[in-house]
């Protein structure tokens, strides 16, 4: 297997029963052999300061900035600590996201299936605060022409 460095950035509007959620999510994949990074970008209090402090589990580094520099200077810098620990993949969470347990298995088979593809997305479906879906699901395009005009008005990264 091959070392998935899962990069997740959390700031102090992040709320932490969400990130607890997120992280739980990722920890539960079938795929199994994951770094989780988390940036903590700036400061942060209370709840969510308590939550990380209390992390303790062999697949997640915390990695605290002083600063609160913005979502791609945390992410550049997350993607540097990743290759420094050898991780071959790079995957993408934010704080509030909930993967499905077979997310990380299913993108890494695609990726060896189809060396010529880059990057791999999955469909969206929104939930509310209790976990309840709500209905809305976005789905991305498949084709590289599909993916130029719908990426024009919606940032996919």
């Amino acid at each position: 297997m091959e070392t998935i460095a899962v990069l997740l950035p959390v700031y102090k509007k992040d709320n932490p029963a969400y990130f607890v959620k997120s992280l739980h999510s990722i920890l539960n994949q079938t795929y199994t052999d994951i770094k989780v990074l988390v940036g903590v970008d700036g400061p942060v209090k209370g709840e969510l300061a308590k939550t990380l402090a209390d992390i303790s589990d062999e697949h997640i580094k915390v990695i605290y900035y002083r600063e609160n520099r913005g979502l791609a200077c945390v992410l550049n810098d997350l993607i540097s600590e990743a290759r420094q620990l050898g991780c071959q993949w790079l995957a993408r969470m934010d704080a509030d996201d909930i993967c499905v347990p077979t997310r990380l298995q299913a993108q890494y088979d695609f990726l060896q299936q189809h060396p010529e593809v880059d990057v791999v997305g999955g469909q969206i479906e929104e939930i509310d605060g209790a976990d309840n879906k709500n209905g809305k699901v976005v789905q991305y395009p498949l084709t590289h022409e599909e993916c130029r005009k719908f990426f024009r008005y919606r940032d996919p990264m």
